[in-house]
C-alpha cells in the first residue's frame, strides 16, 4: 500500500480486530506500528489531482485511534499508558500547519481521552478484554 492513510487505518482496524479476538500482543504490535508510521505522514497529499494539507486526515485518524486506546489494556512490561505516551511524543514532534487549529483539536481529543481514562468505569469495553478500568479500578490513587 502506498497511501499512508490507508496503511494507518489498516493498522488501526487490524489492531481493533485483534483486540476483539483477545489477541493482545498482536493488537499491541499493530498499534505500535501505527504510532511509528505517524511521523511519516507528509504535510500535503494529492486528492483528485490537487495538493491538500494532510492535517485534517491525520486529525480524523488520531481521533479514532484515541477512541481505541481508551480500551487497550496496558502492557505489563511497557508501563502505564505506553501507547498513549508514545503517540503523544510523536504528535509533539509533528510539524503542524500554522494557519489552522488542528493541533489544538488533537490536544482537546487527548484531554477527552484522559478524562475518560480517569473514570472508574469506561463508557465502552471489548468483550472478554480487561481494560485499565478493570485492571486498576481497585487501586488507590496517590
Amino acid at each position: 500500500l502506498t497511501n499512508i492513510f490507508a496503511r494507518l487505518n489498516l493498522y488501526l482496524h487490524s489492531g481493533q480486530v485483534a483486540l476483539a479476538n483477545q489477541c493482545l500482543s498482536q493488537a499491541d504490535a499493530f498499534f505500535k506500528a501505527a504510532v511509528s508510521l505517524v511521523p511519516e505522514v507528509p504535510k500535503t497529499i494529492n486528492i483528485d489531482g490537487k495538493m491538500r494539507s494532510s492535517d485534517t486526515f491525520l486529525l480524523e485518524f488520531l481521533s479514532n485511534f484515541f477512541s481505541t486506546l481508551l480500551i487497550v489494556p496496558d502492557h505489563p512490561e511497557q508501563g502505564v499508558l505506553f501507547l498513549v505516551r508514545g503517540l503523544l511524543n510523536v504528535i509533539e514532534d509533528y510539524t503542524w500547519e500554522d494557519n489552522n487549529d488542528d493541533k489544538v483539536r488533537i490536544y482537546t481529543n487527548v484531554l477527552h481521552l484522559l478524562a475518560a481514562m480517569s473514570q472508574e468505569s469506561y463508557l465502552y469495553h471489548v468483550d472478554k478484554v480487561d481494560s485499565n478500568d478493570t485492571l486498576y479500578g481497585g487501586d488507590r490513587k496517590s
